[in-house]
């Protein structure tokens, strides 16, 4: 369910950039300078779930906007009752917000949620979705502009995109080496998936922030890439995994994403996957700089996995959780 049609002139336009935070940052500078048709303010404050990855933010701050975090719910979606009260506030004081949420780990709002964003919108508040968890299903967020990075779900070098009303290119710009040197290293981890391989491409990514084109060829092949069958191997991957991991809290059940676990021993239980080859992709760090009860239990997986791949991750993860259970009853534990 999308909104934007109604909301912002009924026509939407695909911008394409590299990465998920280039498109953060077209729309950032869009709605700072421009601001979208039929919005009566350029915004400058953004309102955001504090749970969230900091690129998610950081482009938004290097535009010069206000960051205002607000709680999230047990389904790490906004806390409704919060956002309303911060838009209010927010244009109270004079600021114009924009709302930034996320569709975390492929989770969508609830009902209330989905009041309060319905809301924003229909005040003329700029609202923006990033489904970069969630692209591959369905989404019922109220929202006038979308955001999706892929290289977290599919196995492809690169590729992100803005849907809004205008045509954004203008805020694009001219690829250089940097870029070409992450793409070639995205290519190596893709080839050889480890946590080496991991964090140099995400170390490169860390220079690259200035909006580019995604590479061409990785532009090509995700033209050619078959969403539908892809998103039919996610879904069977997650059905497998729930058969097998009654034990263990799944965070997103019903989503079409890579499959989020939650328990007290994740650090080992994500130590121990990185050592049979399994690295999941949706990790956010603690930022340094946050107070903030930031979740130290979950364990994400890869999207999409083969038989032999699903049945060494059950039984691992079935071992750790086991061995955790007993050294809760034997006292061993001082977890929270």
């Amino acid at each position: 369910m999308r909104i934007a049609d109604e909301l912002c002139g009924g026509v939407t336009v695909t911008t394409m950039t590299a990465l998920g935070r280039q498109a953060l940052a077209v729309t950032a500078r869009w709605l700072r300078d421009d601001g979208c048709s039929g919005k009566r303010h350029r915004s400058n404050t953004l309102v955001v779930p504090w749970f969230s990855c900091q690129t998610m933010i950081t482009p938004w701050q290097l535009e010069g906007y206000r960051v205002h975090r607000l709680p999230v719910d047990d389904d790490f979606q906004l806390d409704a009752d919060a956002l309303a009260d911060a838009v209010a506030a927010c244009r109270q004081h004079g600021e114009h917000p924009t709302v930034l949420t996320s569709e975390t780990f492929g989770i969508q709002p609830g009902a209330k949620l989905i009041e309060v964003l319905e809301q924003a919108c229909h005040d003329g508040v700029s609202v923006v979705v990033d489904r970069t968890h969630s692209f591959l299903g369905p989404s019922f967020t109220p929202a006038d502009i979308e955001v999706v990075s892929t290289r977290k779900l599919l196995p492809l070098t690169e590729v992100a995109w803005v849907d809004a009303n205008e045509d954004l290119s203008r805020f694009v710009g001219r690829r250089g080496d940097k870029d070409e040197l992450l793409t070639a290293a995205r290519r190596r981890f893709l080839k050889h998936r480890g946590l080496d391989t991991f964090e140099e491409t995400e170390d490169l990514a860390d220079d690259c922030w200035a909006p580019v084109p995604p590479d061409d060829n990785a532009r090509a092949e995700f033209e050619r890439f078959n969403l539908a069958e892809f998103a039919r191997r996610v879904g069977q991957t997650r059905d497998a995994l729930l058969r097998g991991l009654d034990a263990t809290r799944v965070v997103n059940p019903a989503a079409c994403c890579a499959m989020v676990l939650r328990h007290p021993g994740a650090d080992e239980l994500a130590d121990r996957l990185r050592r049979v080859g399994v690295v999941g992709s949706l990790h956010w760090d603690r930022p340094q700089h946050l107070d903030v009860d930031w979740p130290e239990d979950l364990v994400s997986l890869p999207a999409v996995m083969d038989e032999t791949t699903i049945d060494r991750v059950i039984d691992l993860v079935t071992t750790v959780v086991e061995g955790t259970r007993v050294s809760w009853e034997n006292g061993d534990l001082l977890r929270s």
